[in-house]
């Protein structure tokens, strides 16, 4: 699809849905971006606030520590003796790293 194609379909109000995977607050937010109605859609004064507000909510909110939380999932297998009773291999830290990454946690 064109810019253009996609200009079109915005402004005749036809447009696929967004999809699930982006939370609801993101979601409601484009469709008030892209409304075909001028009175209805938010100004740019209106989205920078917005994003503003998101980025102090999310600012305030507390950091968990990958780290910490990785070496307490360390210990208790460890206590559980996961390897001799499941015949497993130990688990590398790196293992959380790379599930991080692949899962988006990192970003």
């Amino acid at each position: 699809m064109s810019l253009y194609d996609l200009f079109q379909s915005i402004k005749a109000g036809k447009f696929t849905p967004i999809p699930d995977r982006y939370s609801y607050k993101l979601k409601l937010l484009i469709e008030s971006i892209i409304k075909t109605n001028p009175v209805e859609r938010l100004d740019i004064d209106q989205i920078v606030k917005i994003c503003e507000m998101h980025q102090a909510s999310e600012a305030r909110k507390p950091k968990i520590d990958s780290y910490l939380v990785m070496d307490d999932i360390m210990d208790k297998l460890k206590l559980l003796d996961y390897e001799r009773k499941f015949s497993l291999k130990p688990i590398s830290r790196i293992f959380f790293s790379h599930y991080e990454e692949e899962k988006g946690f990192n970003k």
